[in-house]
């Protein structure tokens, strides 16, 4: 018999004998039965106490609260370690399951450009003083003499969007940088235009973008949003240490490969 089972038999026949003018006949041979807990077998039914064994049982009041403060622990450490732990499950992801993705079979080598970064005036200083800076540290196979990232690096040679469209077409990638200081740059908007078209025109994944801060989504320039619709690579640009060595895992990534298209962009 279990001892939660015992208990309440036992308590209801002891209630029972109180509730009324009884009275039990030989209570001292009265004794519990070979089916009753080993500890009370053959005892007198009243000359022990069922509160004994019928009490709370501390040790699974304890267990069990140390185990809810164990996962309250582990859920406030999990939140604040969040950007460590997603920094490792990307890791592990690539261990398990890795990427399998259709490549063009050309490299950065094969082309005139390693990479061209296309930014709003606004942002040159941070590009320039912080962005490129961190790109050669992390791509030092990507050689600044073949880095486009500004106008003083364009090709001379006819006119300025002539000199864009050249490094355009001539660049393994195109990296895009969204901020709210692109939102209305006209000349921004036009490079990105013709850094898409060309994207549809080769097929290729060439075109990558990197939001320096939250732009919330009815401000995005229609094409922006084009390119998101269609799940195309971009990244979030951001100060917090584990969040930006995760960015440029997944940056560096995209930037050495040459994914192609699986739709084109309705232009």
């Amino acid at each position: 018999m279990a001892p939660s089972t015992f208990c309440i038999q036992r308590e209801t026949r002891r209630s029972f004998l109180r509730s009324g003018n009884l009275t039990l006949e030989n209570p001292h041979t009265t004794v519990c039965s070979p089916q009753s807990i080993p500890q009370f077998v053959g005892k007198a039914i009243l000359e022990f106490d069922p509160d004994e064994v019928c009490g709370p049982n501390l040790a699974l009041y304890i267990f069990a609260s140390a185990l809810i403060l164990l996962f309250i622990t582990g859920s406030v450490l999990a939140w604040r370690k969040r950007s460590w732990l997603n920094y490792k499950c990307f890791h592990l992801r690539l261990l398990i399951i890795g990427y399998y993705e259709l490549e063009d079979a050309r490299e950065h080598q094969d082309y005139r450009y390693d990479l061209n970064i296309i930014f709003p005036d606004e942002d040159e200083a941070w590009v320039l003083g912080e962005f490129l800076v961190d790109v050669q540290e992390h791509l030092p196979d990507f050689l600044r003499n073949r880095i486009v990232c500004g106008d003083d690096d364009l090709p001379l040679g006819g006119t300025r969007y002539d000199a864009i469209d050249r490094v355009i077409e001539n660049s393994f990638k195109n990296l895009v940088i969204i901020s709210k200081e692109s939102v209305n740059d006209a000349n921004y908007l036009m490079t990105l235009q013709l850094a898409l078209a060309h994207m549809n025109d080769v097929q290729l994944e060439n075109v990558v973008m990197v939001f320096r801060e939250d732009i919330p989504d009815n401000q995005l320039p229609y094409l922006v949003r084009l390119f998101l619709s269609k799940n195309k690579p971009y990244f979030q640009w951001t100060e917090e240490r584990y969040q930006q060595m995760l960015f440029w895992e997944g940056l560096t990534k995209t930037l050495r490969g040459n994914k192609k298209m699986n739709g084109l962009l309705p232009l």
